[in-house]
């Protein structure tokens, strides 16, 4: 066998493995995009839906235009939806849903850690100002007092089975400045020596 024919074979023989080693369509692996869109926005409109038939969300007609819903993506094949419940003066209360797994998305609750002065834990079914913040893997929500501008807020995770309580923080309205400074924040939450959240909170009262 001459040169130019051992030549030809490996070279045969390099593409036909080449060949073997490439992924087909059936092979796991990422989501195409276009199946992760879909998949989004299915789950935002089945949580649209369930918001809109819930006779705590429902909005008047000429706001309703205004409700917002978000998809985001948690890691892990869970997806989390952000959909505006309720809108006041200057907050839009939203409520989040989670689909894992595939599965079909369900509302879950806000824990909180003795929150405007009750003692103890509970939990809300909403928050207003609510956003997603996709660089530390939180949602984020706060009030404010209209008339001063003092608010508190929280920070939750999700931890794969639920929402847990990341960051709970409260300015202190008696400290506001005479020109109308607000004060610095003041964390209620994580707390030293640690407190564990439990596994199952009341909710609000």
């Amino acid at each position: 066998m001459n040169r130019s024919t051992i030549c030809g074979v490996a070279a045969m023989a390099l593409l036909s493995a080449c060949q073997q080693q490439t992924p087909t369509a059936t092979d796991s692996g990422p989501a195409p995009d276009g199946a992760i869109t879909a998949r989004f926005e299915a789950l935002e409109a089945s949580a649209l839906t369930m918001v809109k038939a819930d006779e705590d969300c429902v909005l008047p007609e000429p706001i309703e235009s205004e409700r917002t819903v978000e998809a985001v993506d948690l890691g892990g094949g869970d997806v989390a939806v952000l959909v505006v419940c309720s809108t006041g003066t200057a907050d839009q209360w939203s409520r989040v849903y989670v689909s894992e797994d595939n599965g079909a998305p369900v509302h879950v609750p806000l824990p909180f850690y003795k929150y405007q002065g009750a003692d103890g834990w509970m939990t809300w079914d909403a928050m207003s100002n609510m956003s997603w913040d996709a660089a530390t893997g939180t949602f984020a929500g706060s009030t404010r007092l209209q008339a001063t501008g003092c608010a508190e807020g929280a920070e939750w995770r999700w931890d794969g089975a639920r929402l847990v309580l990341a960051r709970q923080w409260h300015m202190d309205c008696g400290a506001i400045g005479a020109d109308g400074e607000l004060p610095d924040p003041v964390d209620d939450f994580p707390t030293t020596p640690p407190t564990v959240q439990p596994a199952l909170i009341a909710p609000q009262a």
